[in-house]
């Protein structure tokens, strides 16, 4: 137990040594000043009015008892050594008195504390879980659903240290919200990595032999006349969530400046939607959220012999490109595994522009008084003049 508080007195002394004076500043100087003069004004008065008493100079004094010198030879006077060494006892003195003057004075120091802001991002992932991410992907052995989760999941882990915002929807006829608001990227990827690659009629791989190539329960999760793909209502729930659960923050700063972009919206589908998304496209427009759109290229042919070629479907898979772009986002349109990978690095350098261009450094300008180590100093003075007084004693001259 640090009883007398060596360590804080240690370290109070420490950081007496590193001050840098000449930035310090007094609140108090002018009572110092006032302090200092009265002080002298009485040592003054203490010595005019021994000076008036006419106070003998011939006799050395102690006990009470005054002898004269003149009457013993060699006199009774202290030497010089004994002199420069009791005086050591007085410098410890003054040296404890000026600290406590500089203390009643409230020394402080300036300090700049830099907080760099990094102003988080809001992101939406939106994923297509409709019966048709389930057919297989083009020259390959994989669904579409598996490619879009492995993109997705690619995505997540990629944005794991850059704080972002984000919360995790899927779609088919209905949306689904997997994941609500987190920070936690790690639980947010969890959540996508459990969730579900299709939502569809359990009749679907009869439907569709030897296109539909998921397993029911492993790979997609059968619902009674599940399986479409409605991708205004996906985007619906996206501006839905943002509404009821976004940072009030970001909503006050994107009223304040619409041409902010901490929103965004990353859609994943094959793009064969059955209704047209261009009203809630313009409801993102309304409040700034970005969309990306991620195009995983379709089969074409089987698209027009499911719907036909004058099918809105149809109609909608080519006017959603440029509908992105009218609304302020940007598409990507994946042919390949190559392209994903592409098209998840540009992502990634998107939204880190953004994060840069959004950081802010805030400076708090803060006093830090330092009234405590000159009172440190000043009681170790004190204290070491009290000693050597005391050591000393026995050598006084006693007559």
């Amino acid at each position: 137990m640090n009883f007398f508080g060596w360590e804080l007195i240690k370290n109070d002394l420490g950081s007496l040594l590193t001050v840098d004076w000449p930035a310090v500043h007094f609140k108090e100087g002018h009572f110092v000043w006032l302090a200092v003069t009265m002080l002298v004004v009485a040592f003054l008065l203490k010595i005019g009015w021994c000076w008036y008493g006419g106070q003998r100079a011939g006799y050395y004094e102690h006990s009470g008892f005054s002898i004269d010198q003149g009457n013993k030879p060699g006199g009774n006077k202290p030497g010089l050594g004994y002199k420069i060494l009791s005086s050591i006892s007085v410098v410890f003195l003054l040296g404890g008195t000026g600290w406590v003057f500089i203390a009643m004075a409230d020394p402080y120091t300036v300090h700049v504390l830099e907080t760099k802001i990094e102003q988080f991002q809001e992101i939406a992932y939106l994923k297509d879980t409709s019966t048709s991410t389930g057919w297989r992907y083009k020259g390959t052995n994989f669904a579409r659903a598996e490619i879009m989760q492995e993109f997705l999941l690619k995505l997540m882990a990629s944005r794991q240290n850059k704080k972002d915002r984000s919360f995790y929807l899927v779609f088919a006829w209905k949306p689904y919200l997997i994941a609500d608001f987190t920070t936690d990227q790690e639980s947010l990827l969890f959540s996508a990595a459990i969730g579900p690659l299709v939502y569809t009629d359990e009749d679907a791989p009869k439907m569709w032999p030897g296109k539909f190539i998921l397993k029911p329960h492993d790979d997609y999760i059968p619902v009674p006349f599940e399986g479409g793909t409605d991708l205004e209502m996906g985007l619906q729930a996206v501006v839905k969530t943002f509404d009821d659960k976004g940072d009030k923050k970001i909503s006050e700063a994107i009223k304040k400046n619409p041409n902010l972009r901490r929103r965004s919206v990353i859609i994943l589908t094959d793009g064969a939607s059955e209704t047209d998304p261009e009203p809630q496209l313009k409801e993102l427009k309304k409040r700034s959220i970005v969309p990306y759109l991620v195009f995983l290229d379709p089969d074409r042919e089987a698209e027009i012999l499911l719907h036909g070629p004058n099918s809105t479907q149809i109609k909608v898979v080519d006017s959603l490109l440029r509908q992105i772009k009218r609304y302020g986002g940007q598409s990507f349109l994946a042919t390949d595994w190559d392209s994903l990978d592409q098209i998840r690095e540009k992502l990634d350098q998107l939204y880190g522009l953004n994060a840069t261009a959004n950081a802010s450094v805030k400076t708090n300008i803060f006093e830090q008084h330092i009234y405590r180590l000159p009172l440190t100093a000043s009681l170790l003075f004190l204290v070491l003049g009290l000693l050597t007084r005391l050591i000393f004693w026995k050598f006084h001259q006693m007559v």
